[in-house]
């Protein structure tokens, strides 16, 4: 996933957070496998899943210290969240007819309603048969085939496994997590660590953005520092504010993005010591600019620049309870605030939409949260009902007149711990 704000945002708002000489070792190493699989692994080239894992491997035993930590994290398609289907469905739509003949009309294939270049189409399922750890595939290929995403991760994971026995030194500890029981090496140790393997997968997620951040802050609470968070995937950053305990506030970590360093430990501390007033600043983040769940409220007229600002300021339109067990989102907080900002009149904004849209917002900060981290049969929240707003009309347009009067019909979206 991804947080929407582009390269050119992300430097102007979190550039003062940029580690300037990234070139240092870790205690710890948390890498998001699918992203840095993905990283590594898309384009034209064909390489064997062990070539890949070798090269991925390498790359991060030099970022580790001597006897640092190793964690691996991978998506589990069992444990997949109920929105992550809808999302897909909604995402991968299939070409219109019109789309489809004009498709083969350039030369490209269609496959599943998909039209590839020639070259790049998806393996078929009997191609996908005869691959191994050893055979050159191209990666993109491969995790673009129905038949091969759950085979692509299966081999990488089979082929990590072979990369940390060759390459680890005796005094680094790996814990890789996919299906079921953690891989742990070196095996002669997995005993000492069991408590801390144990509680780095104390969750029952599906995606392995929310695996690598519970693992990270369990090493980061056991003072084990510094932490380097290895994704390509920037709504880390939005997850990284929402994430209610980072231990003690000067534990160093950092988050290494595809061409940039974020001290994490200094952009917490701007955006305020407590983990309340963090998921305020990420609230207001995610209304600037979506993630796979949300898509921000710009669409609504609101300026993002200027929502982006709204971060750093104490606006507390979120209230937390103890452990973050409970987030509510105050509306009439939220107007007031929004009454303040610039809004551009479009005409096609609708205020059912806008109302849904706070609620995808407050699945995203639940979720990011860890709240319901153990439900079954996937771990994460719930996505609320849309009820900010009574006596709402199905077709009542999104205007001043809106904002003016909605406050004093508001209710709190709430997320309780399952």
């Amino acid at each position: 996933m991804g947080w929407g704000a582009s390269k050119t945002q992300r430097d102007e708002h979190l550039g003062q957070h940029y580690v300037k000489t990234p070139n240092q070792q870790y205690a710890a190493v948390v890498v998001d496998m699918c992203s840095e699989a993905r990283r590594m692994g898309s384009g034209p080239r064909a390489q064997s899943a062990d070539a890949l894992c070798s090269r991925i491997a390498a790359c991060l035993f030099k970022k580790l210290e001597k006897g640092g930590h190793y964690v691996i994290m991978f998506d589990c398609q069992s444990r997949m969240h109920s929105r992550r289907a809808a999302l897909h469905k909604q995402r991968y739509k299939p070409l219109s007819p019109e789309a489809e003949s004009k498709a083969i009309a350039d030369g490209k294939t269609i496959v599943a309603g998909s039209a590839y270049a020639q070259g790049s189409e998806p393996y078929t399922a009997a191609q996908v048969k005869k691959i191994n750890r050893l055979r050159p595939v191209v990666w993109n290929r491969l995790w673009s085939s129905p038949h091969g995403k759950k085979r692509s991760w299966k081999l990488i994971y089979s082929a990590m496994a072979q990369a940390i026995t060759a390459q680890a030194s005796d005094t680094h500890n790996v814990v890789m997590w996919f299906e079921g029981q953690p891989f742990v090496w070196p095996p002669c140790r997995a005993q000492k660590f069991a408590q801390l393997t144990a509680d780095m997968c104390n969750n029952t997620y599906g995606e392995a953005d929310q695996r690598v951040a519970e693992a990270a802050q369990v090493l980061a609470r056991q003072g084990i520092a510094p932490i380097l968070i290895q994704t390509i995937d920037t709504d880390m950053i939005i997850q990284a504010l929402c994430a209610p305990q980072w231990g003690e506030p000067n534990t160093p970590i950092h988050l290494q993005l595809k061409n940039e360093i974020i001290d994490i430990t200094h952009m917490c501390k701007r955006f305020g010591a407590t983990p309340e007033r963090r998921i305020n600043a990420a609230f207001w983040l995610l209304t600037s600019a979506g993630v796979d769940y949300c898509k921000g409220i710009t669409r609504f007229g609101f300026r993002s620049q200027e929502l982006r600002e709204m971060a750093d300021t104490n606006s507390n339109v979120i209230q937390t309870t103890e452990k973050h067990k409970t987030i509510t989102l105050q509306t009439p907080q939220l107007i007031q605030q929004l009454k303040k900002l610039e809004r551009r009149n479009i005409k096609k904004a609708m205020a059912p939409d806008f109302q849904q849209e706070l609620a995808n917002i407050m699945f995203c900060l639940a979720l990011f949260a860890g709240i319901s981290k153990n439900h079954l049969p996937a771990g994460g929240p719930t996505q609320p009902d849309a009820q900010c707003f009574t006596n709402l009309s199905e077709h009542q347009p999104f205007t001043a007149a809106f904002l003016k009067s909605a406050a004093p019909h508001s209710q709190n979206i709430e997320h309780a711990h399952a």
